[in-house]
């Protein structure tokens, strides 16, 4: 029978047949399973190159790894076709231009575990590129009194974050950008040199004393060009200068007593219209160059007290940075825009703090830094590249940074680009004239000269630091070119955050493989 059964061939077909049948099941079922694997690593390739491009944008100011897993999670949810994201690893190059992601996931097979493969693993990995478009950037940086100590650290600490975020860390140059300081307060200082852009009879007409003009301008109020990039050519400027007066008393006057107190008519004050006639000394003023001299009598009516003074004004000169013609100018002037970042670095290590707070006269001059219209004016390395260019130069962008630590004031007591209250050269349409409607002015003023840059396809982004001011923070918030373009930032490391974070979105991000 043993023979029989060794020798019987009916049987081996059902034999062949189930082995057949065996291996097409394991065929397909691997073929189902390398399927769902291949549809899972493009969903993961996918959700990768997404996070990457969304992580990259924020290098300098998230906690890369955090961020990518965020951006990863949303696109590719575990338990997508069963697969569950088992390591992200993300790595930026020293140099900040080259973000490495990979990413591995594991994905339970169907069929392939009756072979015993239980998993399947997925991996994928993404580059992506950090590549700056050309720029010009303009930093307008308030340096008023109430930002002296460790409010200027703070301030310079972040502005120094964002030229390592936007320059690339180490590097001292970048293709394609230039960088600008705009320093304010109740004035900005162009720079002494600047003499042509200056009302040529306004500038001589003035008695600087012993110092000579720093390098303020008088805001145009006349015309409206205090809120427009019109150029000197079509209204130069006045100097910026704070007469002597009882707030800023800096032209010494001396006196000398001619003659009294006498009751003998041989010491007499003449006088155009009344008291005394005759005698020596006639009153009145006379002007030799910019020298005054006062003969007066001091009583017109008593015999026994009469004196005669001359006054000469000027004698002499007490000018120091708290008085004087340039008072409230501030010390640190603009920087015009250059490539070179240890430039920059020197002037904000330079900045010192100064005066009141005219927002506009900061934002005015931001603009002017970026302006076609100026091209040729500034000098230097501006002339030497034909800066600034065109507003619609192809992969060029032009971004002011307006960041204040206060709101607009403006004083009856202290002069400024805008002069005292009292003269309302801020257009305000009611009397009284007090510092309030003054400062509403220059409100509205700001939110002009944001509007004018905005329309030039200028972006604008906006910081607040360390101010509780509702009105300040809707101000701010509308002279951005969008709302996540204003920041409030109540500390020195959320200022810190808040200029990490315009210099991440300043970067043009890409895909490279």
């Amino acid at each position: 029978m043993l023979r029989r059964l060794l020798t019987a061939r009916e049987g081996s077909v059902f034999i062949i047949v189930g082995a057949a049948i065996f291996m097409l099941v394991g065929a397909v079922g691997v073929a189902v399973d390398v399927g769902r694997g291949q549809m899972a690593q493009t969903k993961l390739q996918n959700a990768l190159d997404a996070a990457g491009l969304a992580a990259g944008a924020s290098v300098n100011s998230q906690d890369l790894e955090a961020e990518v897993m965020k951006y990863l999670t949303i696109n590719f949810t575990q338990g997508t076709l069963g697969a569950t994201i088992t390591d992200v690893n993300p790595v930026l190059s020293s140099d900040g231009t080259l973000l490495t992601v990979t990413a591995s996931a594991t994905m339970p097979t169907s069929v392939m575990k009756v072979f015993g493969h239980e998993t399947m693993e997925l991996q994928a990995e993404t580059e992506v590129t950090r590549t700056q478009k050309g720029m010009e950037l303009a930093m307008v940086l308030d340096i008023t009194g109430s930002m002296a100590g460790s409010k200027l650290t703070a301030l310079q600490t972040a502005s120094n974050d964002l030229l390592e975020i936007v320059f690339g860390s180490g590097n001292t140059t970048a293709e394609n950008l230039w960088v600008g300081i705009v320093p304010f307060s109740m004035g900005v200082n162009v720079g002494p040199s600047r003499t042509n852009w200056l009302n040529a009879a306004a500038y001589t007409a003035l008695d600087w004393g012993t110092t000579s003009w720093r390098g303020c301008t008088e805001a145009r109020w006349t015309t409206g060009n205090d809120m427009t990039d019109a150029t000197p050519g079509e209204e130069a400027f006045l100097p910026y200068y704070w007469a002597d007066d009882a707030n800023n008393n800096w032209m010494n006057t001396s006196t000398t007593t001619l003659c009294g107190p006498t009751s003998s008519n041989s010491c007499r004050c003449t006088v155009a219209t009344g008291g005394y006639t005759g005698g020596t000394y006639a009153c009145g003023s006379t002007v030799s160059g910019k020298t005054t001299t006062r003969i007066y009598c001091n009583n017109q009516t008593s015999s026994s007290s009469r004196r005669c003074y001359r006054d000469v004004t000027p004698s002499s000169y007490s000018i120091s940075n708290s008085q004087g013609p340039n008072t409230y100018c501030p010390t640190s002037q603009v920087t015009p825009l250059t490539n070179q970042r240890a430039t920059l670095q020197t002037a904000i290590s330079n900045l010192s703090a100064v005066g009141g707070t005219h927002i506009p006269i900061g934002a005015v001059w931001g603009w002017r830094l970026l302006s076609p219209k100026w091209r040729g004016l500034w000098g230097g390395v501006m002339d030497a590249n034909s800066l600034p260019l065109d507003y619609d130069t192809d992969l060029m962008i032009k971004a002011v940074i307006l960041m204040t630590d206060g709101e607009n004031t403006m004083y009856n007591s202290a002069d400024g680009a805008y002069g005292y209250t009292s003269q309302n050269h801020v257009g305000m349409t009611s009397t009284p004239y007090t510092d309030t409607k003054a400062a509403a002015q220059l409100d509205t003023k700001l939110s002009q000269i944001c509007t004018n840059m905005k329309q030039q396809g200028i972006v604008v982004y906006t910081v607040v630091f360390d101010l509780n001011s509702t009105s300040v923070d809707n101000l701010m918030r509308n002279c951005a070119t969008q709302p996540d373009y204003y920041f409030n930032s109540p500390d020195a490391a959320s200022l810190r955050q808040a200029f990490r974070t315009i210099g991440d979105s300043l970067a043009n991000l890409r895909i490279s493989r």
